[in-house]
């Protein structure tokens, strides 16, 4: 398991942030009980987002342990913990489409209490170079139009808004 500190200037609390890939699937599933609860806050905030950009109601995403191991078949999870606990979580994929290999980043977030102190920061930085390691040189990320934040924090890390999507009642 790689483990990373963050620049202790910009956080008071000692970080580590555990890599978790196929190579440590048994770590993953034993991490995987900490981070239920943790998932299912984040996806209140997604769905929230959800609701906003595409006017429907839907019902909350409920993370399943299958549904986290089998995002280390292609791909891999930083978790950050603080104290013991897990403080957020970046899941990236390795992928490849009509030639085009490229970096997947599916999942970023940070609990607001751990927000603005480099941990997003150095987890993002943490999987570009997982992703130069495998041989690609783009990333790929969606986020939703109505989540400031996250646009504003994409573009510190040097992405660029590259499609949009639009959305309509059928």
């Amino acid at each position: 398991m790689v483990i990373r500190r963050v620049n202790p200037r910009m956080v008071k609390e000692e970080v580590e942030i555990l890599t978790f890939t196929a190579d440590n699937r048994d770590a993953a599933k034993a991490i995987y009980p900490k981070l239920v609860a943790l998932i299912k806050e984040f996806n209140k905030d997604q769905l929230m987002y959800f609701r906003k950009a595409f006017k429907v109601d839907t019902d909350d995403w409920s993370p399943t342990e299958n549904w986290f191991v089998t995002g280390l078949d292609n791909g891999f999870y930083l978790i950050p913990m603080v104290g013991g606990r897990p403080a957020g979580m970046l899941n990236g994929e390795f992928s490849n489409d009509g030639g085009v290999k490229y970096l997947d980043i599916n999942t970023v977030f940070v609990l607001p209490q751990y927000q603005r102190r480099g941990i997003g920061r150095t987890m993002f930085l943490q999987a570009k170079e997982m992703g130069k390691a495998e041989g690609r040189e783009i990333i790929f990320l969606t986020v939703y139009a109505n989540n400031p934040n996250a646009v504003k924090f994409y573009e510190s890390v040097g992405l660029r808004p590259a499609r949009i999507n639009m959305v309509g009642n059928i």
